[in-house]
């Protein structure tokens, strides 16, 4: 699981961020159609003043069906904020399990290890 503060190393198609599982498999028809699949966080909207501010890109228009999609994406996204001073964490098993460790990526291909 990942814990997402400045979302500088956290993916946001790719990563277990969000708690109802990694968005390309529970939105697999927007991943195929984003502009950005490979973003971390923090390249997915701006700050005005305190406010983040999502920023969606696609490949093309969108379809009534896919606009729904968007529509409850974007609902879930509004629970989320992206606080600038801090780094994301990364958590082994839950969140409440004493083995739970805090590891850290080592490399862009997502290997992790237990610090």
């Amino acid at each position: 699981r990942v814990e997402v503060e400045n979302g500088e190393k956290t993916r946001f198609w790719e990563d277990p961020w969000m708690q109802e599982g990694v968005l390309k498999q529970v939105f697999p028809e927007l991943y195929k159609i984003s502009r950005q699949k490979h973003n971390v966080i923090a390249r997915m909207g701006w700050f005005e003043g305190q406010e983040w501010r999502w920023i969606l890109a696609w490949s093309r228009e969108m379809l009534q069906e896919k606009l729904q999609q968007i529509g409850i994406l974007q609902s879930r996204l509004q629970q989320y904020r992206v606080v600038p001073d801090k780094k994301d964490k990364m958590w082994w098993g839950s969140e409440n399990a004493t083995q739970s460790k805090l590891c850290k990526r080592i490399s862009a291909t997502g290997t992790y290890v237990r610090i």
